[in-house]
């Protein structure tokens, strides 16, 4: 999405995944099920996963822009004291430890957060089914 900002309406239009992309959330949902989450968990971990990439995605656009966004953010985190005395002191402070900062290496990070999340879910998984989808899940 960074690099083709004008896809960003299409994900957002109100149709919900074409057809070809059903069979994407399928195998991602029975592969997740052959791991040994419960089906609601599974549903729940693909459009976590899912609105974490876009959102992050969508982030990463709004806040850096086009190019090399994190040098020019980085830039006038450090013109704060400049442009505006007194004002964001937090975030002029940051600017110097900031240096170097990867977008990638944030994503990363959240990323292996949410991992980490699911494999608990995995490793702990809900006593009881969601009445919501009590209707997909196989009788006992």
């Amino acid at each position: 999405m960074h690099e083709r900002p004008n896809w960003t309406p299409v994900f957002a239009y109100h149709t919900g995944p074409a057809s070809a992309g059903l069979g994407f959330i399928d195998e991602s949902v029975r592969l997740m099920l052959e791991d040994g989450l419960a089906l609601e968990d599974a549903f729940s971990a693909y459009w976590c996963a899912m609105s974490f990439a876009v959102g992050s995605a969508l982030c990463e656009r709004t806040m850096m822009g086009a190019g090399d966004g994190c040098a020019r953010l980085l830039d006038r985190l450090r013109e704060l004291p400049v442009r505006a005395p007194g004002r964001h002191a937090t975030l002029a402070a940051a600017a110097p430890k900031l240096i170097g900062w990867s977008w990638d290496d944030a994503f990363e990070r959240g990323l292996r957060s949410l991992l980490a999340g699911i494999e608990a879910r995995r490793a702990h998984p809900r006593l009881r089914p969601s009445v919501a989808l009590a209707h997909w899940r196989t009788p006992a």
